[in-house]
């Protein structure tokens, strides 16, 4: 799930990971809105490492589909007011420029410093062709986070039946920075083999890297392509990078290689990661071939609402299970 920048002006703040199932050539636009009146509306030079040009991770034409899952892993005090009605998704206080935001830790384990979980699930025995999990945090406005720790490319995930976390190393981190002020980091691994081991269930990912402070969002997401011979056959193809959205500098990614039926209609399905996008903040949108998207729970203007759904409703299973991630 993961899109990062630390530009002074936007509300969206990056985008991270695009995955499509059956399409043909297609254009995304990415359109951010307005910063918050306490924000600068001065952004700096961003430099993108490795890529902002989304190349494919992973194709495959097959019987199957894919599943995204995650979690948040920075929410506001519980002691804050107006934290609860915003992990709700009500109230006026909505963003995480509103709050001092703190870790989520779910565990019992006092070695961790950040823990959530969310279920895993599609057809038990299907077989898992691919499976990437991206994490990612930073800070954005005002807030300066300075490096990128050390450590951002080594966390700890639990699988389901473990009753014990195993070291992850990330595969990739990759960066987007102003001059002098915020630095987001997304990193990538390769958890093929875990998933195809472990299969559905929870997953619970910790000790991801991540400041606390105003204005700051962390988060991780788990992308699943699996075989099942009873779905049609699809065109499944996951991109990744990294790129900055800001107000006045809409992002475009173009994405090709798809082989669609000769005749008939053509369903695509889009799962998007995506960092700082607020619920009380709207203008942004996610266009596909010019064309506006959304549906019940992520309206057309403000497509990136720090909210996690699937197929039009929000994802269950999550520990916690917030509606509004404030940033994630």
């Amino acid at each position: 799930m993961a899109l990062s920048q630390p530009l002074a002006a936007l509300r969206l703040s990056a985008l991270r990971l695009l995955a499509i199932s059956s399409a043909s050539a297609l254009t995304f636009g990415l359109l951010a809105t307005s910063a918050t009146a306490a924000e600068s509306t001065n952004s700096s030079a961003v430099t993108v490492a490795p890529s902002s040009t989304f190349p494919e991770r992973f194709t495959v034409n097959v019987a199957g589909d894919l599943i995204l899952t995650g979690n948040t892993l920075l929410t506001c005090p519980t002691s804050a007011s107006g934290c609860t009605k915003s992990q709700q998704g009500s109230g006026s206080k909505l963003n995480n420029n509103n709050f001092s935001m703190v870790r989520v830790d779910i565990d019992d384990d006092p070695t961790t410093t950040t823990s959530s979980s969310a279920e895993l699930r599609y057809p038990d025995g299907a077989p898992v062709l691919f499976a990437g999990l991206y994490w990612g945090a930073g800070a954005s406005g005002n807030q300066a986070r300075g490096n990128v720790p050390a450590g951002a490319g080594a966390i700890k995930i639990q699988l389901p039946g473990d009753s014990e976390y195993r070291d992850l190393q990330a595969d990739e981190v990759a960066t987007i920075s102003t001059t002098g002020a915020n630095k987001t980091y997304s990193a990538y691994a390769d958890v093929t083999a875990l998933v195809t081991e472990s299969g559905v269930g929870s997953y619970t990912i910790a000790n991801v890297a991540a400041d606390t402070g105003v204005n700051h969002f962390a988060g991780w997401s788990l992308i699943v392509v699996y075989a099942d011979a009873t779905e049609p056959v699809r065109a499944i193809s996951v991109f990744d990078g990294l790129v900055s959205v800001t107000k006045g500098s809409p992002a475009t990614i173009d994405v090709s290689g798809f082989r669609t039926p000769p005749t008939g209609p053509v369903r695509t399905a889009l799962g998007v990661v995506a960092y700082e996008g607020d619920l009380g903040i709207s203008g942004d949108q996610f266009t596909l071939n010019g064309r506006a998207l959304g549906d019940s729970v992520r309206p057309t203007s403000n497509f990136f609402n720090s909210a996690i759904t699937t197929q039009g409703g929000h994802l269950a299973g999550k520990t916690p299970n917030y509606r509004n991630q404030l940033g994630f």
